[in-house]
């Protein structure tokens, strides 16, 4: 009635389960979130070449338009003490590490948290609105924005002595 395991198999179960593990350990979202960002500067380089946009693009830039909204309603719980905006324990810490930095990036934009999730919600609305009728002005800041998220990405989800793959 009971099937005998094997050590070899018990041991590959277990690099399996490790495996499983480091993706549930905030890898994976940030991988994604690379990969829908990739996906968003992929929609504004075609912007750029007057190329209309497609459900694929909307649809990334939509999922951005969320990630960003998500991270200006984080930065709106701290600024009020946790009276309104999402707990950080519903946002990723890696992927609200990575959008800040590439928002806030080295021009020295505000710290404040109702002047940064002001700024971050604008950027939200900046992105849904550039999914539905593009203009080359949004395309170049989304481009720059969407670049440095995918940077980010690769620098948080890289070991020392490897860098992860360029999209």
């Amino acid at each position: 009635m009971f099937a005998t395991v094997s050590p070899s198999l018990t041991r590959e179960h277990a690099r399996a389960a490790q495996r499983t593990f480091d993706l549930l350990g905030g890898s994976a979202d940030l991988i994604s979130l690379g990969i829908v960002a990739a996906r968003g500067s992929a929609a504004a380089r075609r912007a750029l070449t007057d190329t209309p946009l497609d459900e694929i693009d909307r649809s990334a830039l939509g999922e951005l338009a969320v990630v960003v909204r998500s991270t200006a309603k984080t930065i709106e719980f701290f600024g009020t003490g946790g009276q309104s905006g999402i707990q950080p324990a519903e946002a990723f810490a890696g992927r609200l590490d990575v959008t800040l930095d590439a928002v806030l990036g080295d021009e020295g934009t505000t710290t404040d948290p109702k002047e940064l999730s002001t700024q971050l919600e604008i950027l939200a609305v900046k992105i849904e609105t550039f999914a539905d009728s593009p203009e080359h002005d949004t395309a170049n800041v989304l481009l720059q924005l969407f670049s440095s998220l995918t940077d980010g990405v690769r620098r948080d989800t890289s070991s020392v002595g490897e860098s992860t793959s360029v999209l």
